[in-house]
């Protein structure tokens, strides 16, 4: 009987661990995606700024050098909506936008 007791208790326990790590994983899942999103940046970097690297370029500057080149990228693809959004602000505050809209029956 006494056997039959600690085998719940154990398996109680496990089940109980197991509920505790999945809740805690599920919580934090905002974070682990950013850290695997880190490493998979860091990995695809790591060749090009080991080139620079052996061309004589620091690594810290290296790594700078590839943030600048990504942030000017996005800069050039997202210029078109960020220079036509003030005159969409305004048409939307305007009511002009709502009304083009079609409608539905």
């Amino acid at each position: 009987m006494r056997q039959t007791v600690l085998r719940v208790a154990l398996a109680t326990l496990v089940v109980v661990g197991i509920v505790v790590g999945v809740l805690a994983l599920w919580k934090l899942k905002v974070l682990i995606a950013l850290l695997f999103l880190a490493f998979i940046v860091s990995a695809a970097m790591r060749p090009s700024v080991e080139w620079l690297r052996r061309r004589g370029i620091p690594r810290g500057v290296g790594i700078v050098l590839h943030y600048l080149a990504v942030a000017g990228l996005l800069a050039l693809l997202l210029w078109p909506v960020i220079t036509a959004l003030p005159a969409f602000v305004v048409a939307l505050v305007a009511g002009t936008v709502l009304a083009r809209l079609p409608r539905k029956a």
